[in-house]
């Protein structure tokens, strides 16, 4: 399948839905997939890195192993040169702070 930000919402929606029932065992997509929806796989395909930066990488390689399925996920760099490869996996991701009050 293919899921790409540039297809219509209604086609994302079914290749999501046929991938969770395991009747697509591969989705092609771009750097949407690493936020925003929760489409888990056991292995992430890292293509060419010319974009990439660590936080993207890290939300990416989190799609790799599935809850209560795999004891570990997979990611494969592929037409990424070393160099890069260790640069994002070696960078410390910023800390996180929220803006947001809450009153108890």
């Amino acid at each position: 399948g293919v899921y790409s930000n540039a297809l219509d919402v209604n086609f994302r929606r079914l290749v999501v839905c046929l991938f969770r029932i395991k009747y697509l065992k591969v989705v092609i997509g771009g750097q949407e997939l690493s936020v925003g929806i929760s489409l888990p796989a056991r292995t992430s395909v890292l293509c060419g890195s010319k974009f990439v930066e660590p936080i993207i990488y890290k939300q990416m390689a989190g799609r790799a192993g599935r809850r209560g399925y795999d004891l570990k996920g997979h990611v494969v760099f592929y037409g990424v040169k070393p160099e890069k490869t260790f640069h994002l996996l070696r960078t410390a991701l910023p800390p996180i702070q929220g803006h947001s009050t809450c009153s108890v």
